[in-house]
């Protein structure tokens, strides 16, 4: 591979630095292009062809949602009752769910890695459910709108997984700001406390992530092909190209 080193020139803090100062002990390093391919050294990796597979409905998890206002969407600092967040809140930290959280940290707000984040260690792996929650019209129908931000949202938190420090720093960050304006704590389970000494052991475990959908605006029942095609496309990114298991809350 040739490189013209005079036609690349990074920036760092505003002031261009030569490329090849910039490599200096870093080795091969892995420079990214569109399309997902990428190059180390001179070798030159290209995603296989995949075929979008139809979205499995039956792996839909469905949930009641008598007494919740689906045109809200947000708990606030008032912990609305009748929103969908406060409603997934309740669920994920009933002992039926099938994990058992140490920290459920309440993320919403502009910045938000997720609306929802749960957090549970062992001696191997830090386990990080992503819960992106999305209003929708008083009734639920087949509207492929009720899936295109919330879908959105999903596949671009996928990225926190390669930055596991940086995400449990950016929780900290969000706590300690909310507490500073409000004194109404993001945490709906653990405290600061147990959030410091997770990042503190993040460089020794494997990030193992989940990202859910929290819509009751989609049916289990009549999922039209519109909503699947939009699932399987952020299922196949999550999955395929990240290893991210993705699932779907529905009505």
């Amino acid at each position: 591979m040739n490189i013209r080193w005079a036609r690349v020139q990074p920036v760092c803090r505003s002031a261009p630095i030569p490329v090849r100062a910039s490599l200096v002990g870093v080795g091969h390093p892995i420079i990214r292009y569109e399309k997902d391919c990428w190059s180390r050294g001179d070798q030159l990796f290209r995603p296989q062809e995949r075929h979008l597979t139809s979205f499995d409905t039956d792996k839909m998890l469905t949930w009641v949602w008598n007494g919740i206002d689906l045109t809200k969407e947000s708990q606030g600092v008032r912990k609305r009752a009748d929103s969908i967040q406060y409603k997934t809140i309740q669920m994920i930290s009933s002992t039926a769910w099938d994990r058992h959280y140490e920290i459920v940290f309440d993320d919403d707000s502009s910045g938000e890695a997720a609306d929802v984040v749960a957090l549970a260690v062992d001696s191997d792996n830090l386990y990080v459910d992503l819960f992106h929650c999305k209003y929708t019209n008083p009734d639920p129908g087949k509207r492929v709108s009720d899936l295109y931000v919330v879908c959105g949202q999903a596949v671009r938190s996928g990225k926190w997984q390669d930055h596991i420090e940086r995400f449990l720093s950016h929780l900290v960050n969000r706590e300690r700001s909310r507490m500073q304006k409000s004194r109404v704590s993001r945490f709906e389970r653990g405290d600061l406390r147990a959030l410091l000494k997770m990042r503190a052991l993040a460089h020794t475990v494997l990030p193992q992530f989940r990202v859910f959908v929290v819509q009751p605006g989609v049916q289990k029942q009549s999922v039209t092909p519109g909503q699947k095609d939009l699932l399987a496309s952020a299922e196949n990114y999550l999955n395929e190209l990240r290893g991210i298991k993705f699932a779907v809350i529905c009505s």
